[in-house]
């Protein structure tokens, strides 16, 4: 296959994965949502440039053929017209090409030795950049993007920290009833005013993924989700530790849940920070879209 069809191919194959991604509702998986319609307009684009590298290689192959094929059939009509010409000369020029022969070859090698430096490299670094292009296609077509995991929480560590919020923000969590707040609107609300003695008994309503981590304290796990920023690349897990009884509450680790309980005051590492108390729990399926954008 030419370069030139590659090139038509994976600009149409990229273009096409960052559509499927979205109507699989995976591209939401590596990207913030804000920048969704600025890549589909990118990928439109690629398509459509695609589309025309595809249509013009496509006619260019055509037209060497009609010439291959009328170049064929000249020749033929050619050497059936000149045949008995070219054996009357056939003895006359046979001591001249003979007498010509060794200045002939000479040049052959010559002129093999000149054109033959320049354009391997050239092949070379294009196919380079077509397979820079094509080889990821193959790997989006076959690996299919997933939410990410626990252990890639655990492996960011999990924060009580919300940098990247607006005040604004802050404040309206504030306004909102401890009962109908979300994970992140306790977080942001924790944020202003850390004192755990403020919020002793609130109701928590909440939703997120559970993390056990070996460094949590006993009888403990976090409830969290990913906030995000840009696109997974820069993710960060946040969350809150919720005690719990592990003879009568099972919890597992990874999985989704819909938690219920109050906010109490916990001694973590010497310090003193606001506890879910877990009262009731419900698994959940993962939400279409996991993360909060900033």
């Amino acid at each position: 296959m030419s370069l030139d069809w590659l090139r038509a191919l994976g600009l149409l194959g990229f273009g096409t994965v960052i559509f499927l991604y979205h109507w699989n509702n995976k591209l939401i998986l590596l990207v913030h949502p804000n920048y969704v319609e600025l890549i589909l307009g990118s990928a439109t684009i690629l398509a459509l440039l695609g589309g025309y590298y595809f249509f013009r290689t496509l006619k260019t192959f055509l037209s060497a053929n009609k010439r291959h094929a009328s170049s064929h059939q000249n020749f033929h009509h050619d050497s059936h017209v000149h045949t008995h010409a070219h054996h009357s000369h056939v003895h006359t020029h046979a001591h001249q090409d003979h007498a010509h022969h060794g200045h002939a070859h000479t040049h052959t090698h010559q002129d093999h030795a000149h054109d033959t430096s320049t354009p391997h490299v050239h092949l070379f670094s294009e196919s380079v950049s077509i397979g820079l292009l094509v080889v990821p296609i193959l790997m989006a077509l076959w690996i299919t993007p997933q939410p990410l995991s626990s252990q890639t929480a655990v492996m960011r560590g999990v924060s009580y920290e919300m940098t990247g919020f607006q005040s604004q923000q802050k404040q309206q969590s504030f306004g909102v009833p401890p009962e109908k707040r979300s994970l992140i609107d306790w977080l942001l609300v924790l944020n202003l005013d850390p004192e755990p003695a403020n919020y002793k008994n609130q109701s928590v309503n909440v939703q997120g993924m559970a993390i056990f981590h070996e460094d949590m304290p006993e009888n403990h796990f976090m409830i969290s989700q990913f906030v995000v920023s840009c696109c997974v690349a820069d993710a960060r897990p946040v969350g809150l530790l919720v005690q719990y009884d592990p003879n009568t509450q099972s919890v597992e680790n990874g999985k989704w849940f819909q938690i219920s309980g109050s906010i109490e005051e916990g001694q973590i590492k010497e310090q003193r920070q606001p506890v879910i108390a877990l009262s009731e729990w419900q698994e959940i399926a993962p939400p279409e879209t996991p993360y909060v954008s900033l």
